[in-house]
């Protein structure tokens, strides 16, 4: 992977839940990837990715809105009874630029809210911290 620029890695939808999220899953397919969909303890997590995959927040947003908008009263009550939901965005973090901005309009701001959504922003290193040097080594040479 290329850790010169910072960018924007997508935005996962992630739901958390005590009941079966299968069928939300199901009514989504085509519109979304899995990213994961497991039960651990009596808790369902299903975290979802757009497919093909979005080009900025905004457009993310817009996209999950859709897709709830289409929910039939049976899979919204499955989206109520969520105890998270969550738009994870992932950003790689780079050498370059200095700066970089996550943008999010008004407009998407109010879908996520509407939806009850949270935004969560996850920040991933540019890369591994290389080991330290051994410069008692170099002095003892020298």
């Amino acid at each position: 992977m290329n850790f010169d620029e910072a960018h924007r890695l997508g935005a996962e939808l992630e739901l958390v839940a005590r009941s079966n999220l299968h069928p939300l899953f199901e009514h989504m397919a085509g519109a979304v990837n899995p990213l994961r969909n497991s039960i651990e303890g009596g808790i369902h997590t299903l975290w979802l990715e757009l497919a093909p995959s979005e080009t900025s927040l905004d457009e993310a947003v817009s996209r999950y809105a859709a897709i709830f908008d289409t929910l039939p009263p049976e899979l919204r009550a499955v989206w109520n009874s969520c105890t998270d939901r969550c738009v994870n965005v992932g950003l790689q973090a780079g050498f370059s630029p200095h700066a970089f901005p996550l943008l999010a309009s008004s407009g998407a701001i109010a879908e996520l809210a509407r939806l009850r959504l949270r935004l969560q922003i996850t920040l991933y290193s540019p890369e591994p911290k290389p080991p330290m040097a051994d410069h008692s080594a170099r002095a003892t040479a020298a």
